[in-house]
């Protein structure tokens, strides 16, 4: 049947050129040669000029003036070819990558895992079985230095990898599934490692799997030695100053040059490519979570009063009124319903000066979830002002790499 339709489609192709030559040449199905056409007699038509052209494909093409007539016959055709497997379609794994296999109705055997998965909803039984494998490809090219792929079904997922460390040897000595969060401990001979945090020698790491909007696995570290309070933008609820900071550096970070910013006057907007408006949207988002007195629809100037006692630059220096969400019928800015994305960081220190009302934070960013890759580390100063706002007083940047921070959208 397929054939037939690729046939169809083929066949529909030339006879639309046949059928556009005959409204441009007089007598055109008069001069289709022999070798284009071969001509069946018909009772109904002798003195037509119109032909007739058979394929040996159980398709009869009718041509007549001015319209062509497809008919299918109950002719049998020839066999379709036999399909080919998705196996056949799916392609070798790469140099240096090694393909772990996992499908969801034949789950692989995985005996370094051992707690049982039966009391478990039909959900979390998946998502412990997937978890395992990611942990497993993970570890296992870790000991190799492969790249770790995750072929499920008919997708080909590139794993995880564990960067800067390289393991000699590695046990499951622990599991723990509750709703969602799946932790598994396991014993690990580190023979190589630049992460401070992962010294050479062997020891027991904590793998933790929370699905959620900010991440899925939170960092690698020692049994003992992981403070979720620590983590950015989730686990920093409650303490505005932190999500402040974070907030800052997925937004507006990039907008400033220099290791030290105590002027944030004239933010570049180059930073934002070739969607300059998008600084103003953020802008708006952070003004309407960090100022008492904005909104996602409030007056200009309610928004330049609040963009330069946050952040120091102002509404015009955003080129906001060139923006759509200004109304300059009203003189107002709005920001429609829409997602944003988010930073992970890692507080890794942290004062408040009482007096003066200032904190001082210094946040590690990294590329992956683990923790291993370090791409940036700032610290802030931030004023905590009477009306219950914040006002960024200085940004320093005290390491910087060509590496991404990792990041996502909610």
């Amino acid at each position: 049947m397929k054939k037939i339709l690729c046939t169809l489609m083929a066949l529909t192709v030339c006879t639309v050129v046949f059928s556009g030559c005959n409204r441009n040449t007089e007598n055109s199905s008069a001069e289709l040669t022999e070798a284009e056409v071969t001509p069946t007699a018909s009772a109904s038509s002798e003195n037509s000029s119109a032909g007739t052209i058979e394929e040996n494909v159980g398709i009869e093409i009718s041509v007549e003036e001015n319209e062509t007539v497809f008919i299918l016959d109950d002719e049998p055709v020839e066999p379709y070819e036999e399909d080919i497997s998705e196996e056949d379609l799916t392609p070798p794994p790469a140099e240096n990558v090694h393909r772990y296999y996992l499908d969801d109705d034949d789950p692989p055997e995985m005996p370094e895992f051992s707690m049982s998965l039966d009391d478990l909803s039909e959900y979390g039984r998946i998502s412990v079985i997937r978890t395992r494998m990611e942990i497993k490809a993970m570890l296992e090219c870790s000991k190799t230095g492969e790249i770790p792929e995750i072929k499920l079904n008919s997708f080909i997922m590139n794993s995880r990898r564990l960067e800067n460390i390289k393991v000699e040897s590695w046990s499951v000595v622990d599991e723990e599934y509750n709703n969602g969060r799946y932790e598994v401990t396991a014993t690990l001979d580190i023979s190589e490692s630049s992460v401070d945090e992962i010294p050479v020698g062997t020891a027991d790491y904590v793998f933790i799997y929370e699905p959620g909007e900010d991440r899925a696995f939170l960092p690698l570290r020692k049994v003992g030695e992981l403070d979720e309070d620590r983590l950015l933008p989730y686990y920093g609820e409650g303490r505005e100053y932190l999500k402040f900071c974070n907030d800052f550096t997925a937004y507006f970070s990039d907008l400033f040059e220099g290791d030290e910013v105590t002027d944030f006057s004239n933010p570049d907007l180059t930073a934002y490519g070739e969607n300059p408006s998008e600084a103003i949207f953020y802008a708006m988002i952070t003004a309407k979570q960090y100022h008492p007195e904005a909104d996602f629809d409030m007056s200009y100037e309610t928004f330049d009063k609040a963009l330069r006692e946050l952040y120091g630059f102002s509404a015009e220096s955003l080129n906001t009124k060139e923006s759509g969400y200004y109304n300059a019928e009203n003189d107002s800015v709005s920001v429609p319903g829409r997602g944003i994305y988010w930073v992970c960081g890692w507080l890794a220190d942290e004062s408040f000066d009482e007096e003066a009302k200032t904190h001082t934070v210094t946040i590690d960013y990294y590329e992956d979830d683990f923790h291993l890759v370090k791409s940036r580390t700032y610290r802030y100063t931030v004023r905590e002002n009477e009306n219950g706002s914040l006002t960024m007083l200085k940004m320093e940047r005290l390491f910087t790499s060509d590496r991404r921070i990792l990041s996502g959208c909610v």
